[in-house]
């Protein structure tokens, strides 16, 4: 009988360990085993609390890219959905704001004045689904200094950030619609001033990014979402004079500026055909200040060297009998589009139809604007209009008068 021999061969192979600790990447000329991971950064303290917003066994370099982050297993099913940015506005109008809780119809500007915010910004932030109680961390990027700021508590900026520095929707926005304690006036945590702007303490004429990460407990926190950019506001005065009649306020000239009051009348008041336009605007916190003043005390005659006073008085009456020379400010409305309202100086706000204000030689308040519970001091398109009326003394000798009248625009500091 024939025998079967068999042989049999063993293949072994022998894994060989060095003295490779744990986490490290190993690698040859032939091979690279890249290695799982614990992100190190996740960890925020203060004196009393430790927060672990990130915890990620599975980071991988070749996961990552530019536009794109692929996560898989734990702790991947706990992180908090990546929040988007639904308006960060400095400058827009009613026109080009994408914020939904202005309190203003007119954008930053209604809340800021015009040009719209020069140190400030309105932040909303789309939630992307996340529990009520998710908190939010607001990166702030100087674009031109490339310095990252985070949102504080008290809502100013600082290059670090803590526990407090995490904050619900209520807390950043002062209105929550979906939050029973945080979407009527009547609600503790409601606040109208966040409403109207939120981050403090911008630099004018500067480009910034913000960006928001998310947290919903232990190991949940996200990396920031999409950058959204602005640019603040130069701080801004503006001031522009026409010359037209009462029945044209949208009127537009350009200087030289001239009115006349043509013959003036020794038995009733004269007062000029066309009106002074005056159109203002700023973004200054605390308002502005208008003021006139003139050249000669009232209208005078080089020719006769002799002046018909400027005088607050009753021109109808001219009780004084000297004739008179004045301002008398014409109720405009509506005077402003926005914020405000445009104050009007009580002396130059008179009655009487022909009830004038003296113009003098030192600056005299016309129109004011104020930062206080009746006014807010930053205004947008306000225009305002004055008439100019005279009359004669029986005594006053004919002939030319003239006058030239300043009008000087301040904000108030």
């Amino acid at each position: 009988m024939r025998k079967k021999t068999f042989i049999h061969w063993f293949i072994l192979t022998t894994f060989i360990l060095g003295n490779t600790s744990f986490g490290e990447t190993l690698d040859s000329t032939n091979y690279k085993i890249k290695d799982a991971t614990i992100g190190g950064n996740g960890i925020t303290q203060s004196t009393t609390f430790a927060l672990l917003s990130g915890l990620d066994p599975t980071s991988d370099s070749r996961l990552t890219s530019s536009s794109y982050r692929l996560n898989s297993g734990f702790p991947n099913g706990i992180i908090a959905n990546v929040p988007k940015v639904t308006c960060f506005e400095t400058t827009t109008t009613s026109g080009n704001t994408t914020c939904l809780n202005f309190p203003n119809t007119n954008g930053a500007q209604g809340e800021c004045g015009y040009a719209g915010c020069y140190d400030k910004a309105k932040l909303e932030i789309d939630i992307q689904n996340n529990p009520l109680d998710t908190l939010f961390l607001v990166k702030v990027l100087n674009v031109s200094t490339s310095v990252t700021y985070y949102l504080q508590s008290n809502h100013t900026l600082s290059t670090t950030y803590d526990l407090s520095s995490f904050m619900d929707k209520c807390d950043i926005e002062g209105k929550d619609s979906a939050n029973s304690s945080c979407n009527d006036s009547l609600d503790l945590r409601w606040n109208l001033g966040l409403q109207k702007f939120n981050i403090f303490g911008l630099t004018p004429n500067t480009q910034y990014s913000i960006s928001i990460a998310a947290m919903n407990g232990d190991f949940s926190g996200t990396s920031f979402g999409p950058n959204v950019t602005a640019t603040t506001a130069q701080s801004t005065l503006s001031l522009d004079l026409d010359i037209g009649p009462q029945s044209s306020p949208t009127i537009d000239t350009i200087n030289p500026y001239t009115i006349s009051l043509n013959n003036i009348s020794a038995s009733t008041a004269t007062t000029a055909q066309n009106l002074i336009w005056i159109d203002m605007a700023t973004n200054a916190t605390n308002g502005i200040n208008l003021y006139i003043k003139d050249q000669y005390n009232g209208l005078y005659s080089a020719a006769r060297n002799v002046t018909i006073p400027s005088e607050s008085e009753n021109l109808a009456t001219d009780p004084n009998g000297n004739g008179g020379f004045g301002v008398k400010i014409y109720n405009y409305s509506p005077s402003q589009s926005a914020l405000g309202p445009l104050l009007k100086n009580a002396q130059y706000n008179t009655a009487g139809t022909d009830q004038i204000g003296a113009f003098t030689t030192s600056p005299t308040l016309l129109y004011y604007t104020e930062n206080s519970t009746n006014n807010v001091g930053p205004i947008v398109n306000a225009r305002g209009a004055i008439y100019l009326k005279a009359r004669n003394a029986i005594t006053t000798p004919t002939g030319n008068y003239i006058d030239n009248i300043n009008f000087t625009l301040i904000a108030n500091l």
